[in-house]
Protein backbone atom coordinates (compact mmCIF):
# COMPACT_ATOMS: atom_id res chain seq x y z
CA UNK A 1 0.00 0.00 0.00
CA UNK A 2 1.67 3.36 -0.49
CA UNK A 3 1.14 6.04 1.41
CA UNK A 4 -0.85 8.42 -0.69
CA UNK A 5 -3.50 5.81 0.03
CA UNK A 6 -3.08 5.48 4.08
CA UNK A 7 -5.85 7.78 5.31
CA UNK A 8 -5.40 10.05 8.62
CA UNK A 9 -7.24 7.64 10.98
CA UNK A 10 -5.04 4.97 9.94
CA UNK A 11 -2.24 7.39 10.77
CA UNK A 12 -3.67 8.18 14.19
CA UNK A 13 -4.16 4.81 15.29
CA UNK A 14 -0.70 3.69 14.08
CA UNK A 15 0.65 6.44 15.75
CA UNK A 16 -1.57 4.91 18.88
CA UNK A 17 -0.24 1.41 18.75
CA UNK A 18 3.42 2.51 18.91
CA UNK A 19 2.91 4.81 21.64
CA UNK A 20 1.56 1.66 23.56
CA UNK A 21 3.81 -0.39 22.52
CA UNK A 22 6.91 1.48 23.70
CA UNK A 23 5.49 3.14 26.80
CA UNK A 24 4.23 -0.44 27.85
CA UNK A 25 7.47 -1.62 27.43
CA UNK A 26 9.36 0.74 29.51
CA UNK A 27 6.74 0.48 32.28
CA UNK A 28 7.26 -3.20 32.20
CA UNK A 29 10.79 -2.76 32.87
CA UNK A 30 10.58 -0.53 35.66
CA UNK A 31 7.85 -1.71 37.53
CA UNK A 32 10.42 -4.16 39.55
CA UNK A 33 7.60 -6.33 40.98
CA UNK A 34 5.93 -3.38 42.89
CA UNK A 35 2.26 -2.73 41.64
CA UNK A 36 0.64 0.88 41.01
CA UNK A 37 -1.00 3.14 42.60
CA UNK A 38 -4.91 1.81 42.72
CA UNK A 39 -6.95 2.76 39.82
CA UNK A 40 -10.11 2.03 37.65
CA UNK A 41 -9.27 -1.11 35.33
CA UNK A 42 -7.67 -0.47 32.13
CA UNK A 43 -9.08 -1.56 28.48
CA UNK A 44 -6.97 -3.37 25.88
CA UNK A 45 -5.03 -0.33 24.06
CA UNK A 46 -6.51 2.78 24.98
CA UNK A 47 -6.18 1.76 28.11
CA UNK A 48 -7.99 4.29 30.85
CA UNK A 49 -8.31 6.82 27.98
CA UNK A 50 -12.22 6.39 28.76
CA UNK A 51 -11.18 7.13 32.59
CA UNK A 52 -9.75 10.76 31.65
CA UNK A 53 -12.17 13.60 32.67
CA UNK A 54 -12.30 16.09 29.92
CA UNK A 55 -15.17 18.22 31.73
CA UNK A 56 -15.58 19.13 35.88
CA UNK A 57 -11.93 17.67 35.83
CA UNK A 58 -11.38 18.53 39.63
CA UNK A 59 -14.75 17.00 40.83
CA UNK A 60 -14.47 14.19 39.04
CA UNK A 61 -10.65 13.39 39.79
CA UNK A 62 -11.94 13.65 43.41
CA UNK A 63 -14.74 10.99 42.57
CA UNK A 64 -12.02 8.72 41.20
CA UNK A 65 -10.21 9.19 44.76
CA UNK A 66 -13.32 8.36 46.61
CA UNK A 67 -13.30 5.12 45.28
CA UNK A 68 -9.30 4.50 44.80
CA UNK A 69 -7.92 6.45 47.59
CA UNK A 70 -5.47 9.57 47.04
CA UNK A 71 -3.10 7.90 44.65
CA UNK A 72 -4.67 7.58 41.93
CA UNK A 73 -3.15 5.74 38.86
CA UNK A 74 -4.46 5.84 35.09
CA UNK A 75 -2.40 4.65 31.88
CA UNK A 76 -3.84 6.82 28.67
CA UNK A 77 -2.79 5.23 25.61
CA UNK A 78 0.93 3.77 27.45
CA UNK A 79 1.45 6.97 29.14
CA UNK A 80 1.62 6.74 32.90
CA UNK A 81 -0.15 9.47 34.69
CA UNK A 82 -0.71 9.57 38.74
CA UNK A 83 -3.21 11.65 40.38
CA UNK A 84 -2.46 13.52 43.40
CA UNK A 85 -5.55 13.47 45.51
CA UNK A 86 -4.64 14.51 49.08
CA UNK A 87 -2.42 17.17 50.52
CA UNK A 88 -0.35 15.62 52.58
CA UNK A 89 0.53 12.94 49.35
CA UNK A 90 1.16 15.91 47.55
CA UNK A 91 3.45 17.55 49.91
CA UNK A 92 5.61 14.65 50.53
CA UNK A 93 6.02 14.15 46.44
CA UNK A 94 6.61 17.41 45.47
CA UNK A 95 7.88 19.27 48.40
CA UNK A 96 9.93 16.67 50.33
CA UNK A 97 11.00 14.74 47.04
CA UNK A 98 10.99 17.65 44.68
CA UNK A 99 14.70 16.59 43.11
CA UNK A 100 12.72 13.90 41.50
CA UNK A 101 9.31 15.72 40.84
CA UNK A 102 10.44 18.74 39.20
CA UNK A 103 9.77 17.69 35.78
CA UNK A 104 7.84 19.02 32.92
CA UNK A 105 5.79 16.26 30.86
CA UNK A 106 6.13 17.45 26.95
CA UNK A 107 2.49 19.49 26.44
CA UNK A 108 3.25 19.83 22.62
CA UNK A 109 0.89 22.99 22.53
CA UNK A 110 2.08 24.61 25.04
CA UNK A 111 5.54 24.42 23.59
CA UNK A 112 4.47 25.43 19.99
CA UNK A 113 1.98 28.11 21.39
CA UNK A 114 4.47 29.68 24.16
CA UNK A 115 8.01 28.31 23.00
CA UNK A 116 9.95 25.66 24.52
CA UNK A 117 11.82 28.57 26.56
CA UNK A 118 8.55 29.77 28.72
CA UNK A 119 9.28 28.70 31.87
CA UNK A 120 6.38 26.24 31.99
CA UNK A 121 8.01 23.95 29.73
CA UNK A 122 11.58 24.30 31.05
CA UNK A 123 12.81 21.10 32.29
CA UNK A 124 14.44 21.48 34.99
CA UNK A 125 18.08 22.64 34.77
CA UNK A 126 20.63 25.33 34.78
CA UNK A 127 18.11 27.68 32.14
CA UNK A 128 15.02 26.83 34.86
CA UNK A 129 17.14 27.92 38.06
CA UNK A 130 18.50 31.10 35.82
CA UNK A 131 14.66 32.38 34.82
CA UNK A 132 13.72 31.43 38.74
CA UNK A 133 16.67 33.79 40.10
CA UNK A 134 15.51 36.80 38.28
CA UNK A 135 12.30 36.14 39.54
CA UNK A 136 13.62 35.93 42.84
CA UNK A 137 15.34 38.88 42.89
CA UNK A 138 12.57 41.14 41.36
CA UNK A 139 9.86 39.93 43.42
CA UNK A 140 11.01 38.64 46.62
CA UNK A 141 9.03 39.18 49.27
CA UNK A 142 11.23 43.01 50.50
CA UNK A 143 10.95 44.16 47.04
CA UNK A 144 7.35 43.61 46.79
CA UNK A 145 7.01 45.75 49.53
CA UNK A 146 9.52 48.08 48.92
CA UNK A 147 9.34 48.46 45.39
CA UNK A 148 6.46 47.66 44.07
CA UNK A 149 4.37 48.94 47.11
CA UNK A 150 3.54 52.37 45.04
CA UNK A 151 2.22 50.48 41.82
CA UNK A 152 0.05 48.32 44.22
CA UNK A 153 -1.38 50.88 45.76
CA UNK A 154 -1.94 52.78 42.58
CA UNK A 155 -4.03 49.93 41.25
CA UNK A 156 -6.14 49.56 44.22
CA UNK A 157 -7.10 53.33 43.81
CA UNK A 158 -7.87 53.02 40.09
CA UNK A 159 -10.17 50.27 40.86
CA UNK A 160 -12.19 52.15 43.59
CA UNK A 161 -12.31 55.57 41.19
CA UNK A 162 -14.06 53.26 38.01
CA UNK A 163 -16.20 51.51 40.07
CA UNK A 164 -17.29 55.13 41.71
CA UNK A 165 -18.11 56.31 37.98
CA UNK A 166 -19.45 52.81 36.85
CA UNK A 167 -20.37 50.60 39.21
CA UNK A 168 -22.07 48.21 36.44
CA UNK A 169 -18.37 47.12 34.89
CA UNK A 170 -16.66 45.53 37.44
CA UNK A 171 -15.32 42.79 35.50
CA UNK A 172 -13.77 45.30 33.09
CA UNK A 173 -12.29 47.79 35.65
CA UNK A 174 -10.96 44.45 37.65
CA UNK A 175 -9.27 43.28 34.08
CA UNK A 176 -8.01 46.61 32.90
CA UNK A 177 -6.69 47.40 36.82
CA UNK A 178 -4.54 44.03 36.22
CA UNK A 179 -3.33 44.80 32.87
CA UNK A 180 -2.39 48.30 34.30
CA UNK A 181 -0.44 46.47 37.02
CA UNK A 182 1.87 44.43 35.52
CA UNK A 183 2.52 47.34 33.01
CA UNK A 184 3.61 49.17 35.55
CA UNK A 185 5.15 46.96 38.02
CA UNK A 186 6.80 44.38 35.04
CA UNK A 187 8.11 47.72 32.19
CA UNK A 188 7.36 51.02 34.06
CA UNK A 189 4.53 51.51 31.61
CA UNK A 190 2.11 53.77 32.56
CA UNK A 191 -1.30 53.78 31.04
CA UNK A 192 -4.26 55.97 31.46
CA UNK A 193 -8.17 54.49 32.23
CA UNK A 194 -9.13 55.26 28.91
CA UNK A 195 -6.38 53.43 27.52
CA UNK A 196 -7.61 50.82 24.99
CA UNK A 197 -3.95 49.97 22.61
CA UNK A 198 -2.02 48.09 25.44
CA UNK A 199 -5.23 46.73 26.97
CA UNK A 200 -6.03 44.86 23.61
CA UNK A 201 -3.05 43.99 23.33
CA UNK A 202 -2.35 41.74 26.52
CA UNK A 203 -6.16 40.49 26.63
CA UNK A 204 -5.56 39.28 23.15
CA UNK A 205 -2.06 37.40 23.82
CA UNK A 206 -3.74 35.84 27.08
CA UNK A 207 -6.82 34.64 25.05
CA UNK A 208 -4.81 33.13 22.29
CA UNK A 209 -2.57 31.39 24.53
CA UNK A 210 -5.87 29.91 26.89
CA UNK A 211 -7.43 28.83 23.27
CA UNK A 212 -4.19 26.91 22.33
CA UNK A 213 -3.53 24.98 25.84
CA UNK A 214 -6.88 23.81 26.61
CA UNK A 215 -6.54 20.53 27.99
CA UNK A 216 -7.88 17.70 25.64
CA UNK A 217 -8.59 20.28 22.81
CA UNK A 218 -6.42 18.89 19.94
CA UNK A 219 -5.67 15.32 19.09
CA UNK A 220 -1.75 16.18 19.08
CA UNK A 221 -1.32 16.07 22.84
CA UNK A 222 -2.14 12.42 22.31
CA UNK A 223 -0.34 11.76 19.51
CA UNK A 224 2.60 13.93 19.73
CA UNK A 225 4.06 12.68 16.58
CA UNK A 226 1.05 14.52 14.68
CA UNK A 227 2.84 17.93 15.59
CA UNK A 228 5.15 16.36 12.50
CA UNK A 229 3.06 16.41 9.56
CA UNK A 230 2.93 19.45 7.59
CA UNK A 231 0.47 22.08 7.87
CA UNK A 232 -1.85 21.34 4.84
CA UNK A 233 -2.15 17.34 6.01
CA UNK A 234 -6.15 16.73 7.57
CA UNK A 235 -6.05 17.30 10.98
CA UNK A 236 -3.31 19.60 11.60
CA UNK A 237 -4.99 23.11 12.04
CA UNK A 238 -3.35 22.75 15.92
CA UNK A 239 -0.34 24.36 13.85
CA UNK A 240 -2.61 27.71 12.95
CA UNK A 241 -3.62 28.16 16.31
CA UNK A 242 -0.80 27.54 17.95
CA UNK A 243 1.29 29.49 15.26
CA UNK A 244 -1.18 32.45 15.70
CA UNK A 245 -0.76 32.51 19.91
CA UNK A 246 3.24 31.68 19.39
CA UNK A 247 3.74 34.78 17.10
CA UNK A 248 1.57 37.05 19.20
CA UNK A 249 3.53 36.55 22.18
CA UNK A 250 6.81 37.32 20.55
CA UNK A 251 5.65 40.69 19.22
CA UNK A 252 4.06 41.40 22.68
CA UNK A 253 7.36 40.13 24.25
CA UNK A 254 9.58 42.41 21.86
CA UNK A 255 7.05 45.40 22.01
CA UNK A 256 7.14 45.51 25.70
CA UNK A 257 10.45 45.05 26.15
CA UNK A 258 11.09 47.88 23.82
CA UNK A 259 9.15 50.44 25.30
CA UNK A 260 9.94 49.63 28.74
CA UNK A 261 13.69 50.20 27.51
CA UNK A 262 13.30 53.96 25.97
CA UNK A 263 11.51 55.11 29.28
CA UNK A 264 14.47 53.86 31.35
CA UNK A 265 16.39 56.70 29.18
CA UNK A 266 13.41 59.33 28.83
CA UNK A 267 11.45 59.44 31.78
CA UNK A 268 11.54 58.64 35.68
CA UNK A 269 9.04 55.73 36.27
CA UNK A 270 10.01 54.83 39.08
CA UNK A 271 11.58 50.73 40.01
CA UNK A 272 10.13 48.26 37.77
CA UNK A 273 11.44 44.50 37.53
CA UNK A 274 12.79 45.81 34.14
CA UNK A 275 15.27 48.61 35.64
CA UNK A 276 16.07 46.23 38.49
CA UNK A 277 17.16 43.73 35.51
CA UNK A 278 18.71 46.56 33.71
CA UNK A 279 20.74 46.78 36.45
CA UNK A 280 22.44 43.04 36.47
CA UNK A 281 22.50 43.74 32.71
CA UNK A 282 24.83 46.10 32.62
CA UNK A 283 27.13 44.60 35.43
CA UNK A 284 27.73 42.02 32.39
CA UNK A 285 29.44 41.61 29.32
CA UNK A 286 29.66 39.58 26.26
CA UNK A 287 27.38 36.46 26.15
CA UNK A 288 26.69 36.50 29.94
CA UNK A 289 24.98 39.87 29.27
CA UNK A 290 22.85 38.54 26.20
CA UNK A 291 21.64 35.45 27.93
CA UNK A 292 20.76 37.49 31.49
CA UNK A 293 18.62 40.61 28.93
CA UNK A 294 17.23 37.14 27.16
CA UNK A 295 16.38 35.57 30.39
CA UNK A 296 14.68 38.61 31.91
CA UNK A 297 12.96 39.14 28.33
CA UNK A 298 10.79 35.82 28.97
CA UNK A 299 10.70 36.71 32.81
CA UNK A 300 8.99 40.10 32.46
CA UNK A 301 5.94 38.39 29.37
CA UNK A 302 5.76 35.72 31.79
CA UNK A 303 4.51 37.54 34.72
CA UNK A 304 1.78 38.68 32.72
CA UNK A 305 1.08 35.35 31.20
CA UNK A 306 1.36 33.56 34.61
CA UNK A 307 0.00 35.94 37.39
CA UNK A 308 -2.57 38.72 35.99
CA UNK A 309 -5.55 36.35 35.20
CA UNK A 310 -5.16 34.42 38.36
CA UNK A 311 -5.66 37.62 40.51
CA UNK A 312 -8.42 38.84 37.73
CA UNK A 313 -10.36 35.18 38.74
CA UNK A 314 -9.80 35.80 42.96
CA UNK A 315 -11.05 38.91 42.72
CA UNK A 316 -14.30 38.51 40.83
CA UNK A 317 -14.81 35.57 42.80
CA UNK A 318 -14.14 38.12 45.67
CA UNK A 319 -17.87 40.34 44.66
CA UNK A 320 -19.70 37.35 44.22
CA UNK A 321 -18.37 35.83 47.89
CA UNK A 322 -19.17 38.78 49.50
CA UNK A 323 -22.77 39.25 48.08
CA UNK A 324 -23.63 36.24 49.51
CA UNK A 325 -22.22 36.45 52.93
CA UNK A 326 -23.60 40.37 53.88
CA UNK A 327 -22.44 39.06 57.54
CA UNK A 328 -18.86 38.63 56.31
CA UNK A 329 -18.35 41.81 54.60
CA UNK A 330 -20.21 43.38 57.88
CA UNK A 331 -17.62 42.37 59.80
CA UNK A 332 -14.71 43.34 57.51
CA UNK A 333 -15.71 46.93 57.19
CA UNK A 334 -16.16 47.39 61.03
CA UNK A 335 -12.41 46.22 61.49
CA UNK A 336 -11.60 48.64 58.82
CA UNK A 337 -13.69 51.43 60.43
CA UNK A 338 -12.07 51.04 63.33
CA UNK A 339 -8.54 50.63 62.23
CA UNK A 340 -8.74 53.00 59.63
CA UNK A 341 -11.19 55.79 60.21
CA UNK A 342 -12.90 57.73 57.73
CA UNK A 343 -10.09 60.07 56.94
CA UNK A 344 -7.91 57.95 54.52
CA UNK A 345 -8.04 54.87 52.09
CA UNK A 346 -6.26 51.37 52.95
CA UNK A 347 -2.79 50.38 52.88
CA UNK A 348 -0.22 47.89 52.81
CA UNK A 349 1.11 49.08 55.82
CA UNK A 350 -2.06 48.17 57.57
CA UNK A 351 -2.49 44.39 56.84
CA UNK A 352 -0.78 43.36 60.32
CA UNK A 353 -3.96 45.28 61.92
CA UNK A 354 -6.46 43.84 59.97
CA UNK A 355 -6.70 39.89 61.25
CA UNK A 356 -10.31 39.53 59.90
CA UNK A 357 -9.42 41.01 56.59
CA UNK A 358 -6.73 38.97 56.32
CA UNK A 359 -8.30 35.75 57.17
CA UNK A 360 -11.50 36.61 54.67
CA UNK A 361 -8.58 36.97 51.84
CA UNK A 362 -6.95 33.56 53.00
CA UNK A 363 -10.48 31.97 52.94
CA UNK A 364 -11.01 33.67 49.75
CA UNK A 365 -8.14 31.75 48.36
CA UNK A 366 -9.18 28.27 49.31
CA UNK A 367 -13.00 29.01 48.86
CA UNK A 368 -12.35 29.74 45.03
CA UNK A 369 -9.05 27.87 44.18
CA UNK A 370 -8.74 29.90 40.40
CA UNK A 371 -6.09 27.03 39.32
CA UNK A 372 -7.89 23.92 40.68
CA UNK A 373 -5.73 21.62 38.70
CA UNK A 374 -1.84 22.42 39.36
CA UNK A 375 0.12 22.21 36.29
CA UNK A 376 1.64 18.82 36.09
CA UNK A 377 4.84 17.63 36.83
CA UNK A 378 7.00 14.52 35.70
CA UNK A 379 9.07 11.68 37.73
CA UNK A 380 12.45 12.35 36.47
CA UNK A 381 13.22 8.64 38.23
CA UNK A 382 11.58 5.64 39.06
CA UNK A 383 10.23 5.98 42.80
CA UNK A 384 8.33 4.51 45.24
CA UNK A 385 5.67 5.69 47.85
CA UNK A 386 3.78 3.43 50.44
CA UNK A 387 5.06 0.28 48.32
CA UNK A 388 3.76 1.84 45.38
CA UNK A 389 5.67 2.01 41.94
CA UNK A 390 5.91 5.79 40.67
CA UNK A 391 7.50 4.94 36.89
CA UNK A 392 10.14 7.58 35.48
CA UNK A 393 8.08 9.59 32.99
CA UNK A 394 5.09 9.29 34.62
CA UNK A 395 2.71 12.82 34.87
CA UNK A 396 1.89 13.89 38.26
CA UNK A 397 -1.10 15.98 38.71
CA UNK A 398 -1.81 17.62 42.15
CA UNK A 399 -5.78 18.21 42.49
CA UNK A 400 -5.77 21.36 44.71
CA UNK A 401 -9.37 21.73 44.26
CA UNK A 402 -9.49 18.67 46.72
CA UNK A 403 -7.42 20.02 48.97
CA UNK A 404 -9.55 23.07 49.72
CA UNK A 405 -12.71 21.00 50.33
CA UNK A 406 -11.26 18.27 52.56
CA UNK A 407 -13.64 18.08 55.51
CA UNK A 408 -10.79 16.95 58.17
CA UNK A 409 -9.58 20.44 57.92
CA UNK A 410 -11.93 22.36 56.70
CA UNK A 411 -15.32 21.41 58.14
CA UNK A 412 -18.52 22.27 56.25
CA UNK A 413 -16.33 23.12 53.09
CA UNK A 414 -18.72 24.61 50.50
CA UNK A 415 -19.27 27.51 53.09
CA UNK A 416 -17.42 30.79 53.35
CA UNK A 417 -16.17 31.33 56.48
CA UNK A 418 -12.98 33.55 57.49
CA UNK A 419 -12.98 32.67 61.12
CA UNK A 420 -11.27 29.15 59.86
CA UNK A 421 -7.78 31.31 60.10
CA UNK A 422 -8.58 33.18 63.47
CA UNK A 423 -7.53 32.22 66.51
CA UNK A 424 -8.28 34.53 69.78
CA UNK A 425 -9.07 36.96 67.41
CA UNK A 426 -5.72 37.26 66.00
CA UNK A 427 -4.73 35.78 61.57
CA UNK A 428 -3.86 32.29 62.30
CA UNK A 429 -3.14 29.85 59.15
CA UNK A 430 -4.51 27.04 60.48
CA UNK A 431 -3.75 23.55 60.21
CA UNK A 432 -3.34 23.95 56.45
CA UNK A 433 -2.85 27.50 55.00
CA UNK A 434 -4.19 27.74 51.28
CA UNK A 435 -0.68 28.79 50.34
CA UNK A 436 0.91 25.78 51.14
CA UNK A 437 -0.52 24.50 47.99
CA UNK A 438 -2.33 26.81 45.53
CA UNK A 439 0.73 28.51 44.37
CA UNK A 440 2.40 25.12 43.66
CA UNK A 441 5.37 23.09 45.60
CA UNK A 442 8.79 22.79 46.29
CA UNK A 443 11.75 23.73 42.75
CA UNK A 444 8.54 24.88 41.19
CA UNK A 445 6.64 26.83 43.49
CA UNK A 446 4.62 30.08 41.55
CA UNK A 447 7.76 32.91 41.84
CA UNK A 448 5.49 35.63 41.75
CA UNK A 449 3.29 34.61 44.77
CA UNK A 450 4.10 37.48 46.92
CA UNK A 451 3.26 40.54 44.70
CA UNK A 452 -0.16 37.92 43.58
CA UNK A 453 -0.79 38.08 47.69
CA UNK A 454 -0.02 41.48 48.36
CA UNK A 455 -2.39 42.68 45.36
CA UNK A 456 -4.98 40.92 45.85
CA UNK A 457 -5.35 42.14 49.82
CA UNK A 458 -4.93 45.78 49.09
CA UNK A 459 -7.48 45.59 46.54
CA UNK A 460 -10.32 43.46 48.52
CA UNK A 461 -9.49 45.85 51.37
CA UNK A 462 -10.20 48.86 49.60
CA UNK A 463 -12.96 47.47 48.07
CA UNK A 464 -14.74 46.66 51.31
CA UNK A 465 -13.63 50.02 53.04
CA UNK A 466 -15.27 52.21 49.81
CA UNK A 467 -18.19 50.37 48.96
CA UNK A 468 -21.09 47.78 49.97
CA UNK A 469 -21.48 44.96 47.84
CA UNK A 470 -25.46 43.08 47.32
CA UNK A 471 -26.81 40.82 45.17
CA UNK A 472 -28.22 41.85 42.38
CA UNK A 473 -32.36 42.96 41.73
CA UNK A 474 -34.88 40.94 39.94
CA UNK A 475 -37.90 42.28 37.66
CA UNK A 476 -39.85 42.75 41.16
CA UNK A 477 -36.80 44.51 43.07
CA UNK A 478 -36.27 40.86 45.17
CA UNK A 479 -32.02 39.73 45.63
CA UNK A 480 -31.60 37.37 42.97
CA UNK A 481 -30.38 34.02 44.90
CA UNK A 482 -26.76 33.60 44.03
CA UNK A 483 -24.63 30.25 43.65
CA UNK A 484 -20.74 29.78 43.25
CA UNK A 485 -20.78 27.78 39.82
CA UNK A 486 -17.80 27.89 37.80
CA UNK A 487 -18.23 28.26 33.57
CA UNK A 488 -15.19 27.13 32.26
CA UNK A 489 -13.22 23.86 31.97
CA UNK A 490 -9.76 25.64 31.42
CA UNK A 491 -6.67 26.03 33.39
CA UNK A 492 -7.87 29.14 34.98
CA UNK A 493 -11.46 28.63 36.90
CA UNK A 494 -13.58 31.28 36.68
CA UNK A 495 -16.84 31.74 38.21
CA UNK A 496 -20.02 33.04 36.69
CA UNK A 497 -20.49 36.56 36.86
CA UNK A 498 -23.22 38.93 37.86
CA UNK A 499 -24.32 42.97 37.86
CA UNK A 500 -24.18 43.07 41.32
CA UNK A 501 -25.36 45.87 43.14
CA UNK A 502 -21.67 48.24 44.57
CA UNK A 503 -22.78 51.36 46.42
CA UNK A 504 -20.38 54.14 48.61
CA UNK A 505 -20.75 53.06 51.76
CA UNK A 506 -21.26 56.57 53.10
CA UNK A 507 -21.46 59.87 51.61
CA UNK A 508 -17.93 61.06 51.86
CA UNK A 509 -16.04 58.41 50.19
CA UNK A 510 -16.72 59.85 47.07
CA UNK A 511 -14.50 62.65 47.60
CA UNK A 512 -11.84 60.53 49.69
CA UNK A 513 -11.32 58.46 46.45
CA UNK A 514 -11.38 61.19 44.33
CA UNK A 515 -8.77 63.06 46.22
Amino acid sequence: MSISVISPTMIVWICAVISVLVFSARIILRRRGLPFPPGPRALPLIGNTLDFPTSNIPRRFHNLAKQYGPLIYLNVLGQSIIIVDSYDTARELLDKRSKNYSGRPDSVMTRLAMSSDSILMLPYGKSMRHRRRIFHQTLRLTSVNTYFHPHIQHVSRDILLNLLEKPNAISRHISFAFVASVLSIAYGIKISRDDKHYRNMLQQTAELIETAVVPGKYLVELFPALQHLPGWFPGTGFKKDASAALEQVLDTKRILYKKGMSLLYTEPTGDSMLSLMHQRITALEGDAAAEEEEQSKNALIETYIGGSETTVASLRAFFLAMAMNADVQRQAQAELDRVIGRTRLPDLHDRDSLPYTNALVRELNRWHVVAPIAIPRSALEDDEYNGYCIPKGSIIIPNLWAFSRDPDVYPDPEAFNPDRFLKDGEFYAGALDPHSYIFGFGRRICPGRHLADASLFLACASILYAFNISPPLDDNGSPIKLEARVVTDRAIANLEEFEYVVEPRWTGVADLIKS
